[in-house]
């Protein structure tokens, strides 16, 4: 079942493989993904939508619906984000703003 949540990781697979159909039955290197885009489309997933996904779960899944449905079911709950609100962080993880970092 498609969700909202399920919606957003995969618009966030689509820009960085840079695809506008995406069939999601297929592997990532089948869509002629490398092993840097995988990080990219790991590292965005984290910081556009939250759950914790590792490389390993990129590789380990055997298509994209999977990979996606992964990051769905590690989707942070209700008190978690109730826990960064209270750490002084936005509840919604893709609206969060970092200060710049110093230049050395």
């Amino acid at each position: 079942m498609r969700d909202q949540r399920y919606e957003l990781v995969l618009e966030v697979v689509r820009r960085v493989l840079r695809v506008e159909l995406l069939d999601v039955h297929r592997d990532f290197f089948d869509l002629g993904a490398n092993s840097l885009a995988l990080m990219q489309v790991v590292s965005r997933v984290q910081q556009e939508c939250g759950p914790a996904m590792s490389l390993a779960d990129a590789f380990d899944a055997p298509d994209i619906d999977s990979f996606v449905r992964a990051a769905v079911e590690r989707w942070p709950s209700a008190s978690d984000e109730s826990l960064n609100a209270d750490a002084g962080r936005s509840a919604e993880p893709w609206t969060r703003r970092y200060p710049p970092r110093e230049r050395i």
